[in-house]
């Protein structure tokens, strides 16, 4: 299993610049100092939490100039993958792109990934994120990259086609 930095932002076990900025947002003065200015501060702080666990879920993420050595490809071949939907990153501003770090096994990209990121492709790239990480009622309870890790493709690439729509499972 290939080792990835705990968050996005990097790290050597040591709370990162953006851990320390939601702790004190977390806090109830924290809190009570944003609320009066913005009545959502809380849902706000929600989305920044579940943005974290999402980038920190299986093994952090890796930065392009860690991705290029490892799929042995040139830092902008990195970046075309990308851009053509083969490999999944999100923006984190001037943080440049996270790569989840679980995408990438010995000698390249987890099977089948590709594929199931075509037919997300509708949906933006935190919204692909949350699909393989999240437990899905199809693929009883399991998540997504449970079931592509054990190479149940059609069954996930059903469950992507659902995703987000209305009604879906």
């Amino acid at each position: 299993m290939i080792r990835a930095r705990p968050t996005a932002q990097g790290g050597s076990g040591r709370a990162s610049r953006s851990d320390i900025l939601l702790a004190a947002l977390e806090s109830e003065r924290g809190l009570a100092v944003l609320s009066q200015d913005d009545p959502l501060a809380e849902a706000r702080l929600r989305g920044i939490e579940a943005r974290q666990r999402l980038l920190t879920a299986e093994g952090g993420t890796l930065g392009v100039q860690e991705v290029a050595p490892l799929l042995n490809i040139s830092r902008q071949a990195v970046y075309k993958r990308y851009r053509a939907g083969r490999l999944l990153a999100v923006d984190c501003g001037r943080h440049g792109y996270a790569f989840p770090a679980w995408q990438f096994v010995p000698g390249g990209v987890l099977p089948g990934l590709a594929e199931v990121l075509e037919a997300l492709s509708d949906l933006d790239p935190w919204m692909k994120l949350a699909f393989f990480l999240s437990e899905n009622v199809a693929l009883k309870g399991k998540s997504p990259l449970d079931a592509l890790r054990r190479g149940r493709f059609q069954d996930i690439l059903r469950s992507a086609e659902l995703y987000g729509q209305h009604g879906a499972v």
